[in-house]
């Protein structure tokens, strides 16, 4: 059984880069994959944009968190901590991009 991976985006002001974003992790050759979008209250589209392409895609292991303020980066990424199912966890940047054998070959080295 492969193990499952979490991958945590934030969501905050990515509205321009963001379905670049979530495609290269839609796209991903290594399928047992979970993803949790944090929304750090962002002022613009970015949940939209999100949800719009969960729904377009009919992902059902991506999911969106709200956070109550805004509150910064480490408590974005705290919550993609605790808001986890996999072994393990890959932060992943709004406006970055991973090659579609990224979440495999990190697998592959860690579970040598």
């Amino acid at each position: 059984m492969q193990p499952l991976v979490t991958i945590s985006i934030p969501l905050f002001k990515c509205e321009d880069f963001l379905e670049k974003c979530l495609d290269s992790v839609k796209n991903q050759t290594y399928r047992n994959i979970e993803v949790t979008l944090v929304n750090d209250q962002t002022p613009d589209n970015s949940v939209e944009i999100a949800e719009e392409f969960i729904q377009k895609y009919n992902l059902k292991n991506w999911k969106i968190f709200h956070l109550e303020k805004n509150s910064g980066l480490s408590v974005v990424r705290n919550k993609g901590i605790d808001t986890a199912n996999g072994k393990y966890l890959f932060f992943l940047d709004s406006d970055d991009t991973i090659t579609e054998d990224c979440i495999e070959k990190l697998v592959k080295v860690a579970e040598g």
